[in-house]
């Protein structure tokens, strides 16, 4: 523990050891897996390799007031209704028992208004912590050390004053998809942040059983900013099959075969090709 400033209150107190990705995402990877493993499966593309790891990006960087802010205010609700094993995925059992709202582009979508058993304003507020998160300082990691700084000044500030309790950021759409597979067919993980506002327009990132994408400004995608402003909302909800996802499947080919496995996962693989 240090003193400093807050990265977020820019109050000087000792900072905490603070996790890019809540602490709690990486218990619910864990133990949706049976036996449960301490050491999950981590895929990193800046260095070609795939490996069991319990490896958590973490720095200091924010006060124990803030900690517990970003706790309550999304990560507890996220973390509990997110994908945990075969018998439990909240946020999906919610969303199959609710009327839907509407299409958008032939898909159709869960308004917040109709959703009177979902927060929708958790899933807002971990979004945009996330985003603010992974654009506000370095996490010393390649994956995603292109994203410091990722947001102007105008939204970085409009959502630290957001976090901090202030009215949220203007022309920021948050669209949120749940994975409609079944308990057994779902491949729990999460994902670090990418994207950015150069180089696609928007961010997104996986936690077990859901994907949510974040676009920042009118033009970052204008058919979502049109029809979300029409509907006078920031953030809908989707049901998606995951193995018609395009960046699910990406990431299912990178882990097969593009990346290197090594350590223990590597050993495991030779183990399960000698016996074929």
């Amino acid at each position: 523990m240090s003193l400093a400033g807050c990265g977020l209150c820019k109050i000087e107190r000792p900072l905490q050891r603070s996790h890019l990705l809540p602490r709690a995402l990486y218990k619910a990877v864990m133990k949706s897996y049976f036996p449960h493993d301490p050491a999950p499966v981590w895929a990193s593309q800046s260095d070609g390799t795939v490996l069991y790891a319990n490896k958590q990006i973490v720095k200091y960087f924010l006060c124990s007031q803030c900690e517990d802010r970003f706790s309550k205010n999304g990560e507890r609700v996220i973390a509990n209704e997110c994908f945990r094993n075969s018998f439990r995925f909240i946020l999906q059992q919610k969303l199959m028992n609710s009327e839907l709202s509407g299409k958008f582009n032939t898909q159709p979508y869960y308004h917040p208004k109709d959703l009177e058993n979902i927060d929708s304003e958790k899933y807002k507020y971990y979004a945009l912590s996330i985003i603010w998160r992974v654009t506000a300082t370095g996490w010393k990691n390649a994956d995603i050390d292109y994203l410091e700084g990722g947001l102007s000044p105008e939204y970085s500030t409009q959502i630290e004053n957001y976090l901090l309790g202030g009215d949220p950021p203007n022309d920021i759409y948050i669209t949120v998809y749940v994975d409609t597979n079944s308990g057994s067919e779902i491949t729990p993980f999460m994902s670090l942040p990418s994207g950015g506002l150069v180089s696609e327009g928007h961010f997104s990132f996986f936690v077990p059983g859901v994907k949510f994408n974040v676009y920042v400004g009118e033009e970052a995608d204008k058919d979502v900013s049109k029809e979300f402003s029409k509907q006078n909302t920031q953030l809908m909800f989707f049901l998606h099959d995951f193995k018609r996802m395009r960046e699910y499947s990406e990431m299912k080919h990178a882990v097969t075969y593009e990346l290197r496995p090594v350590g223990k996962l590597a050993k495991r693989q030779v183990t399960k090709h000698s016996k074929i």
